[in-house]
């Protein structure tokens, strides 16, 4: 028998209908956890581990194994044995397989290829699960809530949430986490070895994923057909694409904004519910936003991987890059007619107004002192309470603000970024280089 599609031919005709599924995209599912495969045999044996007793208990975790051996691997999860190691870059794996997997990276093989991309894979399996991202197909749906992956692995740590297992963890301060990755991005707080090299810039990182989005700010292959605004994920086009269309299907129920996507509603859910779920295992501050705590862990490590490619000043957040570059590109057009300050943002000249108003709102209940933003208030409170939550982690100073952290942790790296244009002297921070620079103003006059 001979498939209508190809040249190949097959002895029987449960051959030919599971190869004709392989062309119509069609999967086997299995009832009980939604996983698909392409041929019926291979969901048959996966059945299996739904239908075996599981005799054999994890004595970290409360996973059970129907096999000594699985109980086995399942362990190098939590001793971090890793015995496979790849000859070529050093990189572990826990399985053989794993490591074999690895290997076809340097070959430089890929034989799938996206036909949307032309991203290459050496794994079909890999390709399939790259192609959700063009479509947004998410066949992996949460049976305890409302969220769907694209990604079975993504499913099963968010599953963890909800069960409240944290199985991975640190060596060091004994703190659990829901992945692997959380656990190896904790443990970068406890050392300052940066072994991730940015081939563009030769700036270092701890770990590869802060590499990878690094890299993303030197290129930005996503472009809009639009306004030609580019991108460093396709995913980050599809959001800014509904910006064009005006799609914001999603509101919230309590104020009527509306958003285009449902994860960035219940975001915005948290402003009136006060829920702030990623906590600081440092100082215990929490967030909203996991964004917002992956930036704020920068504070204490110090790591800065935005660089300004016009005078070298870094910054923790692309954002304040991109606000920093307006400095370099654009004219300060908005300008205070009570003053001769200007500003590029007109966002900055609103809260610079506030200085010449007396409209000071926001009034401290211990001394009476009042702010113009609640941000001063609470910068003030700590000259009351003591706290310095910004620490250098190259000596035991602590501040009271992060701009105070930022001007001393120069006098550890020699680094002076504004620099006079008249004489050449450098500073650490831009207030000594303005009453540097004033002291030339007055020899002319």
């Amino acid at each position: 028998m001979e498939c209508t599609g190809g040249e190949r031919s097959f002895s029987s005709n449960n051959d030919i209908i599971n190869h004709v599924m392989i062309h119509n995209g069609e999967k086997h599912k299995c009832g009980e956890c939604s996983k698909t495969f392409l041929l019926n045999v291979n969901l048959m044996k996966h059945m299996a581990i739904h239908t075996r007793r599981s005799t054999y208990p994890c004595s970290k975790c409360d996973k059970t194994f129907s096999q000594n051996r699985c109980l086995k691997q399942h362990m190098k999860i939590h001793t971090e044995e890793r015995p496979f190691v790849c000859s070529q870059c050093g990189k572990a794996f826990r399985y053989n397989g794993a490591l074999k997997k690895h290997m076809i990276m340097h070959t430089g093989v890929g034989p799938y290829t996206c036909n949307q991309c032309n991203k290459a894979f050496s794994f079909n399996s890999g390709l399939a699960r790259h192609m959700r991202i063009h479509s947004g197909e998410k066949p992996y749906p949460c049976s305890q809530c409302d969220k769907v992956f694209s990604n079975i692995s993504n499913l099963k740590i968010h599953i963890r949430f909800h069960n409240g297992d944290r199985p991975f963890q640190c060596s060091q301060c004994f703190k659990t986490f829901l992945d692997n990755g959380g656990l190896k991005y904790h443990m970068s707080t406890h050392t300052e070895e940066k072994p991730y090299t940015c081939s563009e810039c030769d700036k270092s990182f701890s770990l590869s994923v802060t590499l990878k989005d690094h890299m993303m700010t030197h290129t930005r292959p996503y472009q809009c057909n639009q306004c030609n605004k580019s991108f460093s994920h396709n995913s980050k086009l599809r959001k800014h694409i509904m910006i064009h269309n005006g799609e914001r299907p999603h509101q919230c129920s309590h104020c009527g904004k509306l958003f285009t996507e449902i994860g960035s509603l219940k975001t915005h859910m948290r402003i009136h519910t006060g829920e702030r779920p990623y906590q600081c295992n440092q100082c215990n501050k929490a967030f909203s936003q996991i964004g917002n705590l992956r930036s704020h862990m920068m504070i204490h490590s110090g790591e800065r991987p935005y660089q300004c490619n016009q005078c070298g000043k870094c910054f923790s957040r692309n954002s304040y890059l991109i606000s920093h570059m307006r400095i370099h590109t654009e004219k300060r057009k908005y300008q205070c007619n009570l003053c001769a300050e200007s500003f590029s943002n007109n966002n900055h000249l609103l809260n610079h107004m506030l200085i010449h108003t007396d409209n000071r709102l926001f009034k401290c209940n211990q001394c009476g002192k009042a702010f113009t933003a609640n941000s001063g208030l609470k910068k003030h409170g700590r000259i009351h309470t003591g706290e310095r939550p910004y620490q250098c982690n190259h000596c035991d100073k602590a501040f009271t603000q992060r701009g105070n952290l930022r001007s001393h942790m120069m006098s550890h790296s020699g680094e002076r970024p504004y620099q006079c244009n008249q004489c050449g002297k450098a500073f650490t921070r831009s207030n000594d280089l303005k009453k540097h620079s004033s002291m030339h103003a007055e020899e002319i006059t």
